[in-house]
């Protein structure tokens, strides 16, 4: 539970950091798309529990990649924590950001080789346009 808590935590903070932006439209559409990320991360996390492991058919380098991303990004939400960090600054969610770029990179390499693997990796998000004309 101080795992999921500890990632909230730092996607509330990136939507904050988002709505802080001097640019209304710009904030809102990124805080929007942050808020999203959280919600499909959670779901895929809790999904990847009762779904059987099968990523034997990708490329040992590219999964060891993608698990040391996510060890770092692990690390990342855990010192984002209040109780660890009174203020995370804004380099620290810049790396965040930067880590999972690189890691959804890193996923649709994997993609070609094993796609049931990285459905249950990569976070895909609607974008506050795709909405909006859906309305």
């Amino acid at each position: 539970m101080t795992f999921f808590k500890g990632r909230q935590q730092a996607y509330d903070a990136l939507v904050r950091l988002s709505l802080d932006r001097s640019d209304e439209s710009d904030g809102v559409a990124s805080a929007y798309a942050w808020c999203e990320r959280a919600r499909s991360r959670s779901l895929i996390e809790l999904l990847s529990h009762y779904a059987p492991s099968g990523h034997g058919r990708a490329e040992k380098s590219l999964l060891a990649k993608i698990d040391r991303l996510r060890e770092e990004l692990n690390s990342y939400y855990a010192r984002s924590r209040p109780e660890v960090q009174a203020i995370a600054s804004a380099g620290d969610y810049q790396a965040v950001a930067l880590r999972e770029q690189e890691l959804a990179r890193t996923l649709r390499e994997v993609s070609n080789a094993d796609p049931e693997y990285v459905s249950l990796q990569q976070v895909s998000i609607a974008t506050i346009e795709s909405v909006q004309a859906a309305l």
